[in-house]
Formats: structure tokens, C-alpha cells, sequence
């Protein structure tokens, strides 16, 4: 992954912000794995890590800042398709695919099986050239989806209610 950040700086003279999503200050949270990156990126100038915890709510604020996310943790990968920022999800469970399809994202998938960084920077870089195709569609998605999870929600009101 730090060759990636450094493959973002240098193709894209992007800033790279490393988030931690799950912080329990031990040697096997998110942050510990954020620090690890970080000690092997070269432009350490551009690359900045998150290293206080935050609620959720200002997880999301931070992601809204974001111009593209690239993660491999599930709730990071649902506040950006909230927001519409083009996500690129490391995927090791279903369920991420399952989130992107929702969006019409599932392009965007890497499979953890076949992670390298040819893969991920080949779709880091289809990506930025659509980022802005990808923002619209998520957006045009998303009331269709907040309509299902009501409509869901609507569905367990209604078997609460006959009980």
C-alpha cells in the first residue's frame, strides 16, 4: 500500500490521507497497519495519517474531503458512496460487492485474492480519468436506494405491527 501512495503522488501529485476506521489502540487496530504504511512511503510530505480516533460522524466529514477513496473497511466504503465520492473497495467479504452493485459501482471491486499493485493502480488510474461519471451515477442511485432501506424499514413496521 505505500507503494501505492506513493504511485498516487507521484502519477497525480495527489495528497494521500490514511484513515483508520477501527482504532483500538493496540498492535492489531487499523491505526497500527496506517503507521506501518507510512513508515514505507517515500513522499511522507504528501501522505498524512489519522492517528486520533473519531466518531463516526467526523469519519465521514473527513471522507467528504476525499476526491476518490480507495478502502478495504466496509463502513469507510458506505459513508463515501453516501457522499458520492468514487470508492475503489478492497474486497475480502461479499458484502462488498453487494454495496458497490447497489451504487452501479461494481467495477470498482479489487478481490483481495488477486490484489497487486498492477491491479489496483490500473484501476486507480480508470477511475480518475471517471471520477466524475462515477460521482453522477452514484448520485443518480442513490435515492433509489434510500427508497429500499424506507421501504424495508416500512416491511418490519408492518410485521411488528400485525404481532
Amino acid at each position: 500500500m505505500a507503494q501505492v501512495c506513493d504511485y498516487l503522488v507521484d502519477e497525480y501529485n495527489a495528497y494521500v490521507l490514511l484513515i483508520p476506521n477501527n482504532v483500538f489502540y493496540n498492535q492489531y487496530d487499523d491505526l497500527d497497519v496506517a503507521t506501518k504504511v507510512f513508515e514505507h512511503v517515500s513522499h511522507k510530505e504528501n501522505v498524512l495519517t489519522i492517528s486520533e480516533r473519531y466518531p463516526a460522524q467526523e469519519l465521514k466529514g473527513i471522507i467528504s474531503q476525499c476526491e476518490i477513496l480507495i478502502g478495504a473497511r466496509y463502513h469507510s466504503i458506505v459513508a463515501a458512496l453516501s457522499l458520492g465520492i468514487p470508492t475503489i473497495a478492497i474486497a475480502w467479504h461479499h458484502k462488498y460487492p453487494e454495496i458497490l452493485q447497489l451504487v452501479g459501482q461494481e467495477g470498482w471491486i479489487c478481490n483481495i485474492e488477486d490484489l497487486s499493485h498492477e491491479n489496483l493502480t490500473k484501476k486507480i488510474d480508470k477511475l480518475w480519468i471517471n471520477k466524475d461519471q462515477a460521482r453522477m451515477e452514484i448520485f443518480d442511485r442513490l435515492p433509489e436506494v434510500k427508497n429500499s432501506i424506507l421501504s424495508g424499514g416500512e416491511k418490519v413496521k408492518e410485521i411488528l405491527n400485525l404481532q
